[in-house]
């Protein structure tokens, strides 16, 4: 199989690193093709053992690089029902982390969706440090939301960082990063269109900046999402859609709802057995089951290229989750010309379109932004850029505007949350530039939404 060129690149990249006893962290979006890298690592540095969150993302990974020719692959894991130590060995963690003497002869440790490591303890950590050997991570969010209070105000603040920035991480470089709107243009990701059914919704966070259940009921309610969802999968006709959800009860409402008006939908949750799960979905991806509504077990490693509509039907925070629930509807596939996403919670309008991601280098080693602003350093709560060097509207060390309005009637106030008629009143023919260019740029957005 030919690589693509940043395939190539990012394996290049890791080699190096490892080949320099360095740590390494690469950002590669969702359907860049990791498991090719992977294999691609793996093998180039001669021996090594992959960690996957799961035996199912295992399994590709494995799948992936047997395609390759590669000989030598071992599975180690209770998950997949196998103990076999070779050169490459995909494993899980619960099944390794206290025998890192089985795997003496590895030049390096691949984690998978590193995202999901706990830097202070766990298994992760214990196993890469008594292996003592460099670790590359993969992922497509490589971000963590960290709770703190200001030393000065003693206010608390919710900032999303990149990995390496998170305190106690081991990835404190990061090597390589493909951007989704360079996929996008070389005809490896699948254009998006969005239909935006609600714009920005004020969320009331608890103190670790997530929504709560019982919060994200009360939005469900007020906003009448399920009922608003279910009308719009009538309107799909016969094409697929996956529908993400905050709760089970609303997974299986939803679901007996299409099934009683003849739509083949079925839910996906914790609930469900390893093997109900798979049934599912192999009914889904063959055209058995047009709608899978789910909560929460979707967003990794679940690969179905001719996926036509993502649902977004519940609201979130988390600028990871949220890239993962878009990016289920981004792979390429015959016949597929366009992946489409409705959004019934304002997610659109808090993060911004996948494709306007972008990370930049700043003062602190690189960040996350999109259309809407910064996603990372930035505080949540009290909508303040941490990382910039200074906070009047404008940030020096990058140049962009920061999305809060700093003036007037609607002073303190998120972008989103200014109504239009102020922008167009008086936002553009503002004297502060970076006002009137920040109203500029939000009336841009909404129209090109409306």
């Amino acid at each position: 199989m030919k690589l693509r060129p940043y395939q190539q690149r990012a394996i290049d990249t890791a080699i190096t690193d490892v080949l320099a006893n360095e740590h390494s962290l690469l950002v590669l979006p969702t359907a860049s093709g990791k498991s090719h890298i992977i294999a691609g690592i793996a093998g180039g540095v001669g021996s090594a053992v992959v960690l996957s969150p799961s035996k199912e993302i295992l399994e590709q990974n494995v799948a992936k690089m047997r395609a390759t020719g590669f000989d030598g692959i071992g599975i180690y894991s209770a998950g997949a029902k196998s103990k076999v130590v070779d050169t490459v060995t995909f494993a899980t963690i619960g099944s390794v982390y206290k025998k890192p003497e089985l795997f003496k002869d590895a030049k390096c440790v691949v984690v998978d969706e590193v995202q999901n490591i706990n830097f202070d303890k766990g298994m992760y950590k214990t196993f890469i440090d008594d292996l003592g050997v460099p670790a590359v991570g993969l992922s497509a969010m490589p971000v963590r939301m960290e709770t703190y209070t200001h030393d000065d105000s003693h206010d608390t603040a919710v900032e999303v960082r990149l990995l390496n920035r998170v305190k106690g991480s081991i990835f404190t470089k990061l090597s390589h990063v493909t951007q989704i709107d360079v996929m996008m243009q070389a005809g490896y990701l699948c254009p998006v269109e969005y239909d935006i059914r609600q714009g920005y919704v004020d969320i009331k966070v608890s103190g670790n900046g997530k929504i709560t259940d019982a919060e994200a009921r009360k939005i469900s309610r007020r906003l009448q999402i399920m009922e608003r969802t279910a009308k719009a999968i009538l309107e799909l006709g016969h094409s697929s859609a996956l529908v993400f959800v905050t709760t089970i009860d609303e997974a299986v409402e939803l679901a007996q709802e299409l099934s009683d008006i003849g739509i083949n939908a079925e839910s996906v949750s914790t609930k469900n057995t390893p093997k109900e799960r798979a049934e599912i979905l192999s009914a889904f991806k063959a055209g058995k089951v047009r709608v899978v509504i789910n909560v929460g077990v979707l967003t990794e490693g679940f690969d179905y290229p001719a996926l036509e509509y993502v649902i977004l039907a519940r609201p979130t925070t988390s600028v990871g989750l949220y890239t993962q629930m878009v990016g289920r509807v981004l792979r390429i596939h015959e016949g597929k010309t366009v992946g489409r996403v409705i959004d019934f919670c304002g997610n659109v309008d808090r993060f911004g379109r996948v494709e306007t991601f972008e990370f930049v280098k700043s003062h602190t080693g690189a960040r996350l932004r999109s259309e809407v602003g910064y996603l990372t350093g930035y505080d949540f709560i009290g909508h303040k850029d941490i990382e910039a060097d200074e906070y009047n509207g404008l940030t020096k060390s990058s140049g962009m505007v920061i999305p809060i309005w700093m003036v007037g009637k609607f002073k303190g106030k998120h972008i989103s949350k200014v109504p239009t008629w102020y922008l167009e009143g008086v936002g553009e023919r503002m004297q502060w530039q970076a006002m009137s260019e920040l109203a500029s740029k939000e009336l841009r957005i909404r129209r090109f939404n409306d």
